[in-house]
């Protein structure tokens, strides 16, 4: 009787003890996987980023001579392509679709996008900076010069693969407008002329970028 009980109990460590060696096994393999899907290499290769943005009017904007407080709002969307050159420095261009509102006008920007890193790693603090020109390819769409400052902070996902990044960041958002009007001016007999208004419209801008 001892015997048959003693086996029983020795048949169940042997259960217990294969259960545990093999969740051990599973996962092992399981880190040796993910770490094998996630290199040492933080920032390799190339990148896209997805990003929309929230833009509020900052200073003074002057129109047809008139000084106005910019108490404008907009919104952006903007997708670039760039390659990091180091581990913590990419450079890649970019192209979007601004649109504001008091004053009004939309602008189609391209432009170069630079990024540093403060650190090598997979979560890791940036300052951005974009410099660009906005074409005017419609009568409705302004041309002008664009300068983009920006910092934030590089959150990793993961959850499209390795280079799968959130990118929340708070920027300041420098855009020349160029357009034109039409006017009667004083002559006689009074004529319809063109006239091109270029006018600064400075912004902070509240980011969010997604990056593959």
């Amino acid at each position: 009787m001892y015997d048959i009980f003693s086996k029983e109990k020795d048949l169940k460590m042997n259960k217990a003890a294969i259960l545990v060696t093999g969740t051990l096994w599973l996962i092992t393999v399981y880190q040796l996987s993910a770490q094998s899907l996630l290199p040492d290499e933080s920032n390799p290769g190339f990148l896209f980023i997805t990003e929309v943005g929230f833009l509020k009017g900052t200073g003074n904007v002057t129109i047809e001579d008139n000084q106005l407080s910019n108490q404008g709002v907009g919104a952006r969307m903007r997708f670039i392509a760039g390659y990091y050159i180091t581990r913590q420095l990419s450079v890649g261009l970019g192209a979007g679709f601004d649109g504001y509102f008091d004053p009004n006008a939309t602008t189609f920007p391209i432009f170069i996008d630079v990024r540093s890193y403060l650190k090598d790693a997979r979560s890791t603090p940036f300052a951005s900076l974009d410099l660009g020109y906005a074409p005017a390819i419609s009568d409705r769409l302004e041309k002008g010069f664009l300068v983009n400052l920006a910092v934030g902070y590089k959150v990793y996902l993961g959850i499209f693969g390795r280079k799968s990044h959130l990118l929340p960041s708070l920027g300041f958002n420098l855009q020349q407008i160029k357009r034109n009007r039409q006017t009667i001016n004083s002559q006689f007999p009074p004529q319809l002329e063109t006239i091109e208004d270029s006018f600064l419209v400075n912004s902070l801008v509240i980011g969010l970028g997604v990056e593959f």
